[in-house]
């Protein structure tokens, strides 16, 4: 199904290559040009006294211009189906009779002229047998803009067409050297980083070209085809790329050209280097098939593109761009009408739009360049407002995060506290309500005892953690003194060597401190469960830097099977698998032998 943008799209088509085919339909007709015999040169039948040659120039003795009047052979146009008369470009005044009834008067139905205005006529003549043409010059004939000739016959309309074109080319030819210079440039510009000065850059350099070199309408014609390549390969490339470009700056979306300007390029240059000709006027002819259709079609393609996006969404430099690219299509379309020979004015005025086009558009860069500062200046002063907003809005969060987080900590530190005080102190408080159920002399001692180990652990635990550098031994030496010193003063033998640690890596508190739960654990274990009278303790550093503490007790009471599924020890393996220590626990005849293995960890 066909949408309104697809019937847009195909109707935009349609424009842009309608023209173009009609315009190649019209100079196929010139491809055999050359070899035609229905076009009859006039010859001169008889001449005055004066210096008198072609191209017609008449001076006296005093080399001052006289009035001249040729007589040319007699002509039978009764037979001509179309006796045309055809006198190029010339720039002078001229009279033409034929049979000596005025047919042509420059004075009267000449048109003004200047260096890229050249009159030209193109008139019927009656069908008579015997035809006698006349013609009455004042002045001279340019060789460098006049072919010099009268022509007679059906196909003179050719002929004006290519006497037109190549006056056009030769007039321009110049331009169009100068705009490959410029492409070159372009080019090069492209390579460099984007920036603010480089779409100025472009098309200044692009109208400084055109303005210096371009618009000379004194110009010898190629005698190469390496000289023409130039002019064949740059024009409608680089209409169509500036356009282009202009056109993807207006409405901020990006166009690649390069493809579209290569592809160009190559078919030209294979155009040129295929053919074995060295025939110029064949090679203008080519020309004459690629650059209408390119420049006239692009035109209409970007001019109708333009007129709808200024209607749909305005906007100044919608309008400006939309303007130049009418300017351009009017005036290319003009300088095509006249090469083809259908208009006789032969005013070159693509130059002009050229210029015109690239003074708009180095006008819109300059422009938008200054507002775009402006704006920029702007905005800056606007970030800065906001960041200095913004930096007093982080400072204030920022105190509120550390509070936060002064607060998140001391929760954390509370509720270890709380489980602490639980897992360590309540067990024991607990046996001590159990022991006090009933009242016996070694029940009181055993009560005086866990309540000293009550009082030990908490100061232990408080030790601790007043300290940010506590290691390992330092807290084993504090459980030394708060524990083991007093059993001894109670008959327990202890063998306690802690001087490996001295070497030992640092460990996290968290490993020290259950660690310690896990040793004073045990300990108890060993002075009030089993009622050992020796106990050993070693620590040592192994080669991988790991810890390896080992405890036996004896002289006292085998660990059961039993006392396994006691709370004291649950709690100890529940430590030791949460930072990852490995705890082996053995019964023996006598006691048991605890060793605990802690991984090298950093603080």
């Amino acid at each position: 199904m066909f949408t309104k943008s697809s019937y847009r799209k195909l109707l935009i088509l349609l424009i842009a290559a309608g023209l173009p085919f009609i315009t190649i339909t019209e100079i196929s007709k010139i491809n055999s040009l050359e070899s035609l015999d229905r076009i009859e040169k006039l010859v001169l039948m008889s001449s005055s006294s004066y210096d008198i040659q072609l191209p017609f120039s008449h001076h006296n003795l005093d080399n001052k211009v006289q009035p001249t009047t040729i007589k040319f052979k007699v002509l039978d146009t009764k037979n001509i189906e179309r006796p045309y008369l055809y006198v190029p470009f010339y720039q002078t005044d001229m009279k033409i009779f034929a049979n000596g009834v005025l047919t042509y008067d420059s004075e009267m139905d000449g048109k003004w002229r200047n260096a890229t205005h050249l009159e030209n006529v193109f008139l019927s003549l009656p069908k008579e047998k015997n035809l006698i043409i006349t013609a009455t010059i004042n002045g001279n004939m340019v060789t460098s803009q006049s072919l010099s000739d009268f022509f007679v016959g059906p196909e003179s309309k050719l002929k004006f067409f290519k006497a037109a074109h190549k006056f056009y080319y030769y007039d321009l030819r110049t331009a169009f050297l100068g705009a490959q210079l410029c492409i070159i440039l372009m080019m090069l510009l492209a390579s460099i980083p984007g920036g603010s000065i480089k779409p100025i850059i472009t098309p200044l350099i692009l109208l400084t070209f055109l303005c210096s070199v371009g618009l000379s309408s004194q110009a010898n014609a190629f005698s190469t085809i390496k000289s023409l390549y130039p002019y064949m390969l740059s024009f409608a490339p680089l209409f169509a790329l500036a356009m282009l470009g202009f056109h993807s700056e207006v409405q901020k979306k990006e166009i690649d050209l390069s493809k579209a300007y290569l592809g160009t390029a190559f078919f030209c240059f294979c155009l040129i280097f295929i053919s074995a000709t060295t025939n110029l006027f064949q090679i203008q002819l080519w020309n004459l098939f690629l650059i209408p259709p390119l420049i006239i079609g692009s035109l209409i393609f970007t001019m109708t593109k333009s007129v709808i996006v200024v209607i749909k969404n305005g906007g100044t430099a919608n309008a400006i761009y939309s303007i130049t690219t009418v300017f351009a299509l009017v005036a290319m379309m003009h300088d095509m009408a006249f090469i083809f020979g259908f208009s006789k004015n032969g005013a070159i005025i693509s130059n002009l739009s050229t210029a015109f086009f690239f003074f708009v558009v180095a006008g819109f860069y300059l422009v938008r360049l200054s507002s775009e500062k402006i704006a920029l200046n702007t905005h800056q002063s606007i970030l800065q407002k906001a960041l200095l907003g913004l930096e007093e809005d982080l400072k204030e969060n920022f105190t509120k995060n550390q509070n936060l987080i002064r607060e998140q900590a001391s929760n954390q530190e509370m509720s270890r506290l709380n489980s602490e005080l639980h897992d360590g102190i309540m067990t024991n408080i607990s046996m001590i309500q159990a022991l006090s159920e009933k009242n016996s002399p070694e029940r009181n001692l055993s009560i005086n005892l866990l309540s000293k180990s009550i009082i030990s652990e908490i100061r232990i635990l408080l030790m601790l953690r007043e300290s940010q550098d506590a290691t390992l031994m330092m807290a084993l030496s504090e459980l030394k003194r708060q524990l083991v010193d007093p059993a001894e003063l109670m008959g327990v033998q202890f063998v306690w060597e802690t001087k490996g640690l001295l070497d030992a890596p640092q460990i996290s508190k968290q490993v020290i401190l259950n660690t310690v739960r896990i040793v004073q654990e045990a300990l108890q274990n060993a002075l009030f469960r089993a009622n050992s009278k020796l106990i050993i303790f070693k620590c040592e550093v192994n080669a991988d830097g790991s810890l390896t503490l080992y405890m036996e007790n004896s002289e006292g009471k085998a660990l059961k099977d039993s006392s396994r599924k006691g709370f004291g020890i649950k709690n100890m393996f529940a430590r030791a698998k949460n930072y990852n220590i490995e705890l082996s626990l053995e019964s023996t005849d006598d006691g048991a032998k605890l060793i605990l293995k802690i991984p090298g960890q950093k603080v």
